[in-house]
């Protein structure tokens, strides 16, 4: 519970910035499932995927 928690958190201000939605969820200790919703093309690259490789780091 604690790493979806934080996985979470980290997610929140840079969707929040580029307006990506996110809609679910799933953190599985092996790989992690989104479902996303960008405004444009590249909003994904410019928030959500920073966060992920800090995460994934």
């Amino acid at each position: 519970m604690t790493r979806t928690i934080g996985y979470r958190d980290l997610l929140a201000e840079p969707s929040a910035r580029t307006d990506v939605e996110v809609w679910a969820g799933a953190l599985i200790p092996s790989h992690l499932h989104l479902i996303l919703t960008p405004p444009d093309p590249g909003a994904l690259r410019r928030g959500p995927a920073p966060a992920h490789r800090q995460h994934a780091g």
